[in-house]
């Protein structure tokens, strides 16, 4: 055998094991990744889709390239909150679920979170309850100009979003789609108390004639960008699913101080 047909084969044999090795490691779970760098993805609702990768998140929109990619790929999902299981989704104007064997899957609600990623991402939900102690809503409403009466969301949500031990407490507070009209503006605040401190997320006052107006909801808190920190997974919800504003806020530190900052959305 010739010497430059050796070493054609010995190339030949290690260039497919190199790529043996790339896909076993690339592929977990049935997902695969375009990259060895840190990649996920993350469904919420029927018309969000988020992704983290260079170290950023973006947003992904309905029926991009992005999207289209990952026409059956295989997701962690959620439905209505707790683990469904392992599925493959397919988006035709809205998320259809399926076995590896291309088995049609139902699901309960419109609330499904879904979730893969080349590394460890964590999801976490939080019941909400009724607000405990109105001071910190008085304190903001407050300094907002409005009055916390006639809401149509008064909850509260507590999470550990920093891993140090001790719970923060979201407040969500709103006067948005009231049962009975009024002429008052409507508005919805969120806000998040840390060791005595107001953070705020989140706040919109409009006009009753703009329909603009939605009410605010916490659908988890999830690590999407590696720092052992959660983000918050806020959307705003009108009367119908396809309309709900999905967004992700970060809490992060600027010369010092602890703030929130909206790092996608699907608006």
């Amino acid at each position: 055998m010739k010497k430059n047909t050796q070493v054609a084969i010995i190339v030949i044999i290690s260039l497919t094991i190199f790529l043996l090795v790339f896909f076993l490691f690339s592929n977990r779970d049935g997902v695969v990744f375009t990259s060895s760098k840190s990649e996920g993805y993350l469904i919420v609702g029927q018309n969000s889709m988020f992704s983290y990768h260079n170290k950023k998140i973006y947003n992904v929109p309905i029926n991009s390239n992005v999207m289209k990619e990952l026409d059956w790929n295989e997701f962690k999902v959620l439905d209505n909150y707790k683990v469904k299981g392992n599925y493959l989704m397919h988006f035709d104007e809205k998320w259809y679920l399926f076995t590896k064997d291309r088995k049609a899957v139902t699901y309960e609600s419109d609330s499904i979170i879904a979730y893969k990623a080349n590394y460890k991402m964590n999801y976490v939900y939080k019941e909400s309850i009724p607000i405990v102690d109105n001071e910190y809503v008085e304190k903001v409403a407050d300094k907002k100009g409005v009055a916390a009466e006639n809401l149509t969301v008064n909850e509260e949500v507590n999470m550990d979003i920093d891993n140090d031990g001790k719970n923060e407490t979201f407040y969500l507070i709103s006067t948005a789609l009231p049962v009975i009209p009024t002429e008052d503006k409507e508005y919805s605040i969120v806000f998040m108390v840390k060791d005595g401190k107001i953070y705020n997320i989140y706040d919109t006052l409009v006009a009753k004639i703009i329909p603009d107006i939605c009410q605010p909801k916490i659908e988890g808190f999830i690590n999407l960008n590696e720092n052992n920190k959660y983000e918050v997974i806020l959307s705003c919800s009108t009367i119908g699913p396809r309309e709900q504003k999905v967004y992700l806020y970060e809490m992060t530190k600027k010369n010092g101080n602890l703030q929130f900052e909206l790092k996608a959305s699907n608006t």
